[in-house]
Order: C-alpha cells, then sequence, then structure tokens
C-alpha cells in the first residue's frame, strides 16, 4: 500500500512538473513572439498587438455575461444530457453576439483604413474565446494535463512555428501573418475539441428550442462574478490604451513589451503559490478555524512574495540583454521603466493573495468594490500621472491603485476582529 501510494504522489509531482513546463513555456513563448515582433516589424506594430491582445481578453469576457463562470462550476459532477443542454444555448447566445460584433468591428477597420487587421482581430478574438472556455472546462471536467495541452497549441505551439518560418521566409514578417498564425493556433483545439466530445448527445440538445428563460435565470445567477470578472479584466488591460491615446502606439509597444514579462510572474506565481493555497483557506473558512486561515494567509503572501523576488531579480538581470536582441534604441532607453515595473508588481501580488482570500471568505461584494476603487484609480489617477510624468506613470499608477484595494481590505480585516 505504501509502494501504491508514493507511486501516486510522483505521478502527480511529475504532472505537476510537466503541467508548469507547459505554462513556462506559453509565457516564454510569448514573450519571445513580443521580441521578434519589435525587432523585426516595429514597435508601433507590437503597440497594435498588445491593444489586440486586450481586446482579446476585454471581449470575450463581455461575451461570456458570466454566465460560463457559472456553467463551468457546475459541470463538475453534470450529467452530459445537461451538460450539452447548457452549452448549446450559451454556444448560441455567444455566436448572436459575435454576429452583431463583427460589422462594427469591420466599421472600425474601414474607419482606420485597417479592414484585414480588424478582420483578423475578430477571428482572433473568437477563437481566444473558444479556446480559452474550452480550457477552463476540460480542467474542470478532471483533465488538466489535456486542458493545459490544448491551451499550449492555443497559445504557444504557433508562435514557436511563426517565428521559425518568418526567421527563414522574411516575407511572413508582417502583423497580418501573426494574426493568421494566431487563429490557426485557436482553430485547432477548437477541432480537437469537437472530435473528441463527437459522442456526446449534442444532437438531443440540439433537437430542442431555445429557451430565453434559460439565458434569464443563467444571468440573474451570475450578474455579480460578471461584474467582478469585467472590472478585473479591464483593470489589467485598461492602461495599454489609456497608453496608446495619451502617448502613441510606440510607447504603447514598449510597454506591452515589458508587462508581458510582469504578467508572466504574476501567472506562474498564482498558479505556483496562490491556486494551491486557495483550497486550504476555503476549507478553513468553511470550519471557522480562524488561527489556522490567519497562518495560510501570511504564508501564501510571504511565499508569493518571495518566488516572485526571485523572479524579478533574474528577469532584471537577463531582460535587458535580451532587450539588446529587437535592435530598437528607445525600447533600451526605457530600461529603468522595467525595473519600476518589476517593483510595481510586487504591490500587485500583494492585491492578489488579499483577492484570494476575500474569494475563501466569500466575500464576493467586498471583491467586487475593491475592483471598482481600483478600476476607478487606474482610470482617473492613472490618465492624470501619464499626462504629467509620461510612461513611468504606468507603473506608479498599478502602486497606487493596487496598494488603495489593499488598504481597503486591511481596514476591512480590521473591523473584522474588532467586531469578534
Amino acid at each position: 500500500m505504501d509502494l501504491i501510494i508514493r507511486k501516486i504522489r510522483e505521478f502527480e509531482l511529475m504532472s505537476a512538473a510537466y503541467i508548469m513546463g507547459l505554462r513556462v513555456g506559453t509565457l516564454a513563448g510569448k514573450f519571445l513572439l513580443g521580441l521578434f515582433i519589435v525587432r523585426f516589424i516595429g514597435l508601433e506594430a507590437m503597440g497594435a498587438y498588445g491593444l489586440i491582445m486586450g481586446a482579446a481578453a476585454i471581449l470575450p469576457m463581455v461575451v461570456r455575461l458570466g454566465i460560463f463562470s457559472s456553467l463551468s462550476r457546475i459541470a463538475v459532477g453534470q450529467s452530459l444530457e445537461d451538460l450539452t443542454k447548457n452549452l448549446r444555448h450559451y454556444g448560441i447566445g455567444s455566436l448572436v453576439i459575435y454576429t452583431v460584433l463583427f460589422p462594427i468591428i469591420l466599421g472600425a477597420g474601414f474607419y482606420f483604413d485597417q479592414p484585414l487587421l480588424a478582420g483578423l482581430a475578430f477571428f482572433v478574438i473568437m477563437f481566444e474565446h473558444a479556446s480559452t472556455d474550452i480550457f477552463v472546462l476540460t480542467n474542470n471536467l478532471g483533465k488538466p494535463k489535456l486542458a493545459n495541452e490544448l491551451l499550449s497549441l492555443q497559445s504557444a505551439v504557433w508562435v514557436y512555428l511563426y517565428m521559425a518560418l518568418a526567421w527563414a521566409f522574411p516575407a511572413l514578417r508582417t502583423l497580418d501573418t501573426v494574426f493568421g498564425f494566431w487563429i490557426i493556433g485557436g482553430l485547432i483545439p477548437s477541432l480537437i475539441a469537437i472530435y473528441a466530445t463527437r459522442a456526446w448527445p449534442w444532437k438531443q440538445a440540439f433537437a430542442e428550442k431555445i429557451s430565453f428563460a434559460w439565458y434569464h435565470t443563467h444571468f440573474r445567477g451570475a450578474w455579480r462574478i460578471y461584474m467582478s470578472d469585467m472590472i478585473n479584466v479591464f483593470s489589467i488591460y485598461m492602461d495599454r490604451y489609456m497608453i496608446t491615446f495619451l502617448l502613441g502606439l510606440e510607447a504603447a509597444g514598449i510597454y506591452v513589451l515589458f508587462w508581458q514579462v510582469i504578467n508572466a510572474i504574476c501567472n506562474l506565481v498564482g498558479a505556483g503559490v496562490l491556486q494551491v493555497y486557495r483550497p486550504r483557506l476555503i476549507a478553513a473558512n468553511s470550519e471557522n478555524n480562524q488561527d489556522l486561515f490567519r497562518k495560510l494567509f501570511w504564508q501564501s503572501l510571504y511565499k508569493s512574495l518571495a518566488v516572485a523576488l526571485v523572479m524579478a531579480i533574474g528577469s532584471a538581470i537577463i531582460v535587458p540583454y535580451l532587450i539588446r536582441l529587437t535592435d530598437q534604441q528607445m525600447a533600451m532607453d526605457y530600461m529603468p521603466l522595467f525595473w519600476f515595473m518589476l517593483a510595481a508588481m510586487m504591490v500587485r501580488i500583494g492585491y492578489d493573495v488579499c483577492a484570494y482570500t476575500l474569494f475563501a471568505e466569500r466575500r464576493d461584494g467586498t471583491v467586487l468594490r475593491n475592483g471598482i476603487l481600483k478600476l476607478s484609480a487606474t482610470c482617473v489617477i492613472g490618465a492624470l500621472i501619464l499626462v504629467l510624468v509620461g510612461l513611468y506613470g504606468a507603473p506608479l499608477t498599478t502602486v497606487i491603485a493596487e496598494s488603495l484595494a489593499i488598504i481597503s481590505t486591511a481596514l476591512i480585516w480590521t473591523q473584522k476582529r474588532t467586531v469578534a
């Protein structure tokens, strides 16, 4: 029995290492693609790429209406009949919204004299939406290895393939080609998912009439999740649009290039530390074990900051050498910005720990209020600071906005202990 248990633990450890390796490969690929774009296509192209990347995160969140978060949660243990019926309604509703969005996005493309780029961006966004949903649902159905393999196909494999081909064939070094490969990267996991679920009862699900009451019921039950998700994604991606509007595409290109490193570190800290502690915090709160809860909170905070600090130091040493490969003097001139962003990232990690902890306490209202506070500070204070100090105002805005949310959380916890 001990041997069996040991083998199971070894397998789980190997599986976790494999998944983490896939994550690292994906994040590294995205940063290398950013370097490639800056080096061979230009800073303005990197700025445009960053704007589409932001749109590919924001618009799917808008289209989901918070419904998918609810569906993916109740999918655990649900019968295939009910699951397929829910996915059928959700999928048709999403397609209707995208059908409405397509002429709007294409019209914007004609307005800016970039109709082809706008059309490609639309399909990038739509397949990014589908691939992310596939990843979340596959993971929730107890297949994390397959989920991360599909995510790598969608987010990493096409990146490395594109860079290899574009290195050999310079004619491929265009933003249109990048988006073309991105669309193919999203299409492949979608086709795999369709094939893998071919035996599901789709015929019965599509045989039934569409129920408009279904949308009303599920949206009514998910609107708080929807608002929190929307505020969170806007808080993360709003800065690049403000920078583009106030400072131009080249400045946005530099910021997005550095931001990819920051976001990669935050994602790895989230996957390696915070997601590990979240179920423990939830369990401690459910048992009303406040001593254990506080202990786990501080452990998660210390470990998150320690891991982030180690990766920040490594990035501060390595990234300047990589930036030199872009042969862009403007990017090199802004290297101090990257160091400021690394410092601001530590405050963002602190906010993430607070958000995970509030989630474990089921304080959804507090999470929503903190999100509103953070987004408001980002938009109002951020715009003013960007005008006054330029691109260096972006990390300063992060520090102010995240600090306000952390202080708000600390005050709530102080009041809780006083009442207790």
